[in-house]
């Protein structure tokens, strides 16, 4: 089995990366685990020692059929498929809570589709309660950032959940070494109500799309990257209302202070 370099294959090979995953991860027997990206199945057979019923998610067909070969249990299923375009009843259905119940994601993620896979598993119905998530230790430490290092992924993360850094991974855990240090990342998610709560009424594609805008051009102020959606007296007074200088940098803001401008701008 040759890893695929287009597809970030980097196989998690270290025993007691796995097991601070899992402790970490506080998986218990009759949990529900979406997995993604299983490749050649240590963590999935970590999964499965707990007691836990997996679902994992490999769109590589060849390591599909050596997970089926290496990992017999009958609580684990196997859905093969791309993540970022299953639906959430594909996904639903097998884990089982199409019915009901909640599931935990414990992942090592293919590098390639960390941020694509993040907002897709913060985008879910029914949503996890967690993620553990092995990605990229650059990653894992904009997404806890604070100003004034913020990010895109630090301000949606941190709508929907509290993250936190567990422990970084060298590139001798894996095979083959990844050029980059990884991190364990653990998101605590809170409830869609309460994210709904925080938004005080704006849509969550609202935020974003001010945030994304804001970001266009990362390094310049906050009046000329806006400016090319709304007009300078609309931008001029949303940011006296929300108490933000029109020479602040996007990287700058906090999560609170991002969501009274947008309050503000679509008011």
């Amino acid at each position: 089995m040759r890893p695929t370099r287009d597809r970030g294959q980097n196989f998690l090979l270290d025993e007691n990366v796995v097991g601070d995953i899992v402790e970490a991860s506080g998986v218990g027997e009759g949990d529900r685990i979406l997995e993604i990206g299983p490749g050649l199945g240590m963590l999935t057979e970590a999964l499965l020692s707990r007691g836990s019923r997996v679902l994992a998610v490999e769109l590589d067909r060849a390591l599909a059929g050596l997970l089926v070969e290496e990992v017999a249990s009958d609580r684990l299923k196997l859905l093969v498929g791309d993540f970022l375009t299953l639906t959430d009843r594909d996904l639903a259905a097998g884990l089982g809570t199409d019915t009901g119940g909640n599931f935990k994601v414990v992942a090592n993620l293919p590098y390639s589709i960390t941020s694509g896979a993040l907002t897709r598993l913060l985008s879910m119905s029914p949503r996890p309660s967690g993620l553990t998530l092995m990605v990229q230790r650059e990653v894992a430490e904009r997404i806890c950032a604070r100003p004034p290092k913020v990010g895109i992924l630090t301000v949606l993360v941190g709508l929907h959940g509290e993250p936190r850094i567990v422990r970084t991974v060298s590139p001798g855990s894996f095979w083959p070494q990844p050029k980059v240090e990884s991190a364990v990342l653990q998101i605590y998610l809170r409830p869609t109500e309460d994210v709904k709560r925080r938004l005080s009424g704006l849509a969550e594609e609202q935020l974003m799309g001010i945030v994304r805008l804001g970001f266009s051009s990362r390094r310049k102020q906050l009046k000329n990257t806006l400016a090319s959606r709304f007009t300078t007296e609309r931008l001029s007074t949303s940011l006296s209302e929300s108490g933000i200088s029109p020479s602040e940098r996007p990287e700058r803001l906090t999560l609170d202070m991002w969501i009274r401008l947008a309050v503000a701008l679509t008011r």
